[in-house]
């Protein structure tokens, strides 16, 4: 009988315990969503022209923005159907009612420039304190 009552007293605490815990943890506020522009700094102004006339999209962030390498082709003699993808890196601002997707091509149409709006910080997936400096990129007048 001494060890049933044990057993019973067990389970009373052990359900007690775990309504308790239940309550506070139901209480507590659930926490904001993340800044979508938290690694964005953008400058007053636009900045410095960007001398690239197509960016390929190779990365979409969750936040819907663009990561797009430049075409250097213009740079070399190659066939005008050529396209080489391997320039600066550089960020396109997701924009509403607009959606980016892996490998969309992006051309700054012709009496256009793209130019440095601002910077983003890339976290490094593997090491918290290696962040890359990205030049935000919009298109613009000349």
């Amino acid at each position: 009988m001494k060890n049933f009552l044990i057993f019973l007293f067990g389970v009373f605490v052990g359900v007690g315990g775990l309504s308790l815990w239940a309550e506070y943890e139901a209480s507590q506020t659930p926490p904001s969503p993340p800044d979508p522009l938290a690694n964005f700094t953008l400058f007053d102004e636009p900045g410095e022209l960007i001398n690239i006339r197509r960016f390929q999209v190779h990365q979409v962030t969750p936040e819907g923005h663009a990561i797009a390498h430049g075409d250097i082709s213009d740079k070399y003699e190659f066939d005008s159907d050529f396209s080489l993808f391997v320039g600066m890196r550089v960020v396109f601002m997701a924009e509403e009612g607009s959606y980016y997707y892996n490998d969309q091509i992006i051309s700054v149409p012709k009496g256009k420039k793209a130019r440095q709006v601002g910077i983003y910080k890339e976290p490094s997936m593997y090491d918290s304190s290696n962040i890359t400096i990205l030049p935000v990129v919009a298109i613009c007048e000349k």
